[in-house]
């Protein structure tokens, strides 16, 4: 940071270039004894030379030229890195008025008149009832460090002599039988735009319409340090699409500061929900112990000072400790393929761990995006879940459906799901088996398997070919003996309704689709 001598010495040089702009004044003006102060004198020059495009409404750059705080506001990532004080800091209007394209906004005299208000230390305004610095935030003599040592009383107690409502329009409590400003008084409401007016977050915590910190560093110099990891919690990032609340870690408040808010104590209670139970902070380390990162990684107790970025494995192992094997994408939505960063989403740091989409059912990883029928789309799963010779095959008749998410059998053979072939797949004692190898089904009594004088199908798992869905794939046509001969297979004295003649063949109906491939052989429409 530029000492305070180093930034006074190259303030002066500012001051002395635009004194300089008056060295060919034919006469010499005395200078007022009076310094220029900002209401009075600044602000209109502003205004008249600055106000088509800096004004009131929708300032070009968000400046205005008729707000104190944003004339006296530092350049943005000043040269000397360092945080100014009054009467010596590099000032957003200053650089704006040394711009090529601003040289002629301002004659010499105005110029000096700026030049003098700076080196006076830019006072907002004096008036009868307060000091020069109380609209001035930088100064001692800031309404608000006035108003904190007395906890808010006069702005918020009508019946106090010194209540500022008996001046002041915006005031939060307004005196009995006041109904107007004193005098030239201004609104509470001219600086304090927010909704809420004073008592917006934004007034004591943030800057403008953010209502959490920091500060604004220019003005409030003193409050970055306990800003900490605020900013980092409260926007959106790749960690967390979802920024935490302030009620995440502190306990919601009333804007009237009754109680416990503004007391000038920070008070912790971090929400179990996102936090985890028993969360704690240390105030001599300034560490945190949350569940949010206390889940076996490398960081699992950051300081708030500490604002490096948290990465995979600082919170929990990349995979954690007795993960399942398989990579991140086949049960998580929001990690990229290598598992080394996240796509921005809901679902991280939300004090849950998600499968899929996070809906908690089986649709989260299974089905088809935005249904809610858990059937993939892969392989021959849509053949399964809609055949067309027999009714739906439910998932318990080829895998382990598990009670819970969690249970280990659900996970087991990660990235694909493991094949218990079982139910009616092992009807009439067949002995139903799935090769992983080559994904074929063999003995399945789907597909034939315990029927007499055949030969079971072995169907390819994803054949787009349709042959296991051909009639006499599974059996004969018509099947083999002690079956009748017979081919007129929707005759009523056997099948009835179940079983139409095409002119390709026999066809399944839609209602004999509950009766076929069920496992039992059924007669003349009569269910198992």
């Amino acid at each position: 940071m530029m000492a305070r001598g180093a930034r006074a010495l190259a303030w002066a040089r500012i001051v002395a270039g635009t004194a300089a702009l008056c060295a060919a004044c034919a006469e010499v003006r005395p200078v007022a004894s009076v310094a220029p102060t900002f209401e009075r004198d600044v602000r209109p020059t502003l205004e008249a030379r600055c106000g088509q495009c800096h004004g009131a409404r929708r300032p070009a750059a968000g400046w205005s030229a008729s707000r104190f705080t944003d004339v006296i506001a530092c350049v943005p990532a000043s040269t000397d890195g360092g945080v100014p004080d009054a009467g010596a800091w590099p000032s957003r209007l200053a650089a704006a008025l040394a711009r090529p394209d601003h040289q002629g906004l301002l004659d010499d005299a105005q110029r000096a008149l700026i030049a003098r208000w700076i080196a006076a230390g830019a006072p907002a305004a004096r008036g009868a009832m307060h000091p020069p610095g109380f609209s001035d935030p930088r100064s001692a003599d800031f309404h608000a460090r006035s108003l904190r040592s007395q906890r808010w009383a006069p702005m918020l107690d009508a019946t106090r002599a010194e209540a500022c409502g008996r001046c002041h329009e915006g005031s939060p409590a307004r005196p009995a039988g006041v109904t107007g400003a004193a005098g030239d008084a201004p609104s509470c409401t001219s600086c304090h735009e927010q909704p809420g007016g004073p008592l917006s977050c934004g007034t004591c915590h943030g800057d403008g319409e953010r209502a959490t910190p920091p500060r604004d560093p220019c003005l409030f110099p003193g409050a970055s340090p306990s800003a900490g990891a605020h900013e980092a919690h409260l926007r959106a990032s790749p960690l967390h699409a979802s920024p935490f609340t302030c009620e995440t870690c502190h306990p919601s408040r009333t804007a009237d500061f009754t109680g416990a808010h503004g007391d000038g104590v920070v008070d912790l209670a971090f929400d179990a929900e996102r936090a985890g139970d028993g969360g704690t902070y240390d105030p001599a380390t300034r560490t945190c112990t949350v569940g949010c990162h206390r889940q076996g990684g490398a960081r699992p107790t950051p300081a708030w000072n500490e604002l490096g970025p948290m990465r995979c494995n600082d919170c929990h192992s990349s995979p954690p400790a007795n993960h399942p094997r398989g990579e991140c994408v086949a049960c998580h939505a929001e990690p990229d393929a290598t598992g080394s960063s996240l796509r921005p989403g809901p679902l991280h740091l939300n004090a849950r761990v998600d499968l899929g989409n996070g809906n908690g059912t089986c649709t989260a990883c299974h089905g088809r995006t935005g249904d809610m029928d858990p059937w993939p789309e892969t392989g021959s799963h849509t053949a399964h879940r809609a055949p067309s010779g027999g009714a739906p095959v439910a998932c318990a008749t080829c895998h382990t459906v598990p009670t819970r998410t969690e249970d280990p059998s659900h996970f087991e053979a990660a990235p694909r799901a493991a094949v218990r072939l079982t139910g009616a797949a092992g009807a009439r004692g067949a002995r139903p088996m799935y090769d992983t190898t080559t994904r074929s089904c063999a003995e399945v009594a789907c597909h034939g398997a315990g029927l007499a004088g055949t030969r079971a199908d072995v169907p390819t798992w994803g054949d787009p070919s349709g042959v296991a869905r051909r009639c006499g794939q599974c059996h004969g046509v018509p099947p083999a003996p002690p079956h009748t001969t017979r081919t007129d297979c929707a005759s009523l004295i056997c099948h009835g309704g179940e079983v139409a003649l095409s002119p390709s063949g026999p066809v399944i109906t839609a209602a004999g689709r509950a009766l076929h491939q069920n496992g039992v052989i059924d007669y003349a429409g009569a269910g198992p």
